[in-house]
């Protein structure tokens, strides 16, 4: 048995510091004056304050700190999934692991308790990534929950054999099945990898993780699925086990249209995890303009259309329920007078 109590902590918005009882990992009370359990350590907090751990529910420690080994001085995103690429092909799962385990142990630094990995699988990289990924995931267990995403960046059948790769991911134990929308040839290939993907999550009893319209604007279709995929999740009855990330095209559209798309995603129980703004800067670098998701009016919330100017989230922000609902039992205490800023990992993320 595990036992804390936390002194004189600040929670939530409450005016005076309380104490905070933990057993087993778990909270058991929090109150004025409380009695230590048997064999607790306690610790002073001084009236800092404590929160939930923080969540990071989109990041791709195989691919982070690649802009050490090769910048990218044009800071596009084409160009960053370019030599990406290029550099992949000579991916060992010493090199893997060795950034990955930087990346975890920034997160845990700075107040992350919740990871969901998306490491690459396909022909180029095989399974590197998802293995390393799963050795991870017990390695760090203690101190961070790691989720990992069967992640097809190269597209599915754009890339021959990623399939067989989906599936032997998912049959060595990944948490959920992921998705890259927009990476196929056509518009028809990428509805049937939306399709191909959400079969797959019902198949193994997952959830699914797509990369999803991440782009300026909805000039290419292959860019606007986002109301495909809510059909294809409410026909497979998947409701609230679909989470879409990125979506920035939505911003482009226009607002009656956007409208539409979002009551049909919340009606399909879809789940959003937006990107942070230097994703979005990097979107729209190619046109020296940030993205639509920032520079143009916001699509926050998730369960409906805003016209509110956007504001760029940190991973403290996203939902919940991109994660295990026991992880926000896990706590933070910063050693400062307030909380910091959580660093933005995914800044070296793909050399991006």
């Amino acid at each position: 048995m595990t036992a804390l109590l936390l002194r004189h902590a600040r929670v939530e918005d409450a005016p005076e510091p309380a104490d905070i009882r933990v057993r087993d990992g778990r909270i058991e009370a929090i109150g004025p004056a409380l009695e230590p359990p048997d064999g607790a350590e306690v610790l002073d907090c001084a009236s800092r304050v404590v929160i939930p751990g923080l969540i990071e529910a989109h990041l791709h420690p195989d691919k982070a700190l690649l802009d050490g080994v090769r910048p990218h001085p044009s800071g596009t995103l084409a160009d960053a999934i370019r030599i990406t690429e290029e550099l992949k092909a000579g991916f060992t799962h010493a090199d893997v692991r060795a950034r990955a385990e930087r990346v975890l142990r920034m997160c845990v630094l700075h107040g992350t308790t919740t990871v969901r990995a998306h490491p690459d699988v396909d022909p180029v990289a095989g399974l590197i990534g998802m293995e390393v990924m799963l050795e991870l995931r017990e390695r760090w267990a203690r101190l961070v929950t790691v989720q990992v995403v069967a992640f097809p960046q190269e597209g599915v059948f754009k890339a021959p054999g990623t399939e067989k790769l989906l599936r032997a991911s998912l049959e060595a134990g990944a948490d959920a099945v992921g998705g890259c929308t927009y990476s196929e040839a056509s518009v028809a290939d990428c509805r049937r990898q939306v399709e191909l993907v959400l079969d797959l999550a019902a198949e193994y009893d997952v959830p699914a993780d797509l990369h999803a319209d991440f782009a300026d604007d909805g000039a290419d279709e292959r860019f606007t699925l986002a109301e495909f995929i809510a059909r294809a999740t409410a026909a497979r009855d998947l409701s609230g086990r679909v989470t879409l990330g990125h979506a920035t095209s939505l911003g482009g559209r226009p607002v009656a249209e956007r409208r539409a798309v979002l009551a049909e995603l919340a009606a399909a129980g879809w789940r959003w995890c937006r990107c942070r703004r230097r994703t979005c800067s990097s979107a729209g670098a190619a046109t020296r303009r940030p993205c639509a998701a920032v520079s143009r009016r916001s699509v926050t919330c998730g369960t409906r259309a805003c016209s509110r100017p956007a504001r760029p989230t940190t991973s403290a922000t996203r939902s919940p329920r991109t994660a295990p609902a026991t992880s926000w039992r896990r706590l933070c205490c910063w050693r400062g007078s307030r909380i910091c800023r959580v660093r933005p990992i995914c800044a070296g993320c793909c050399a991006w």
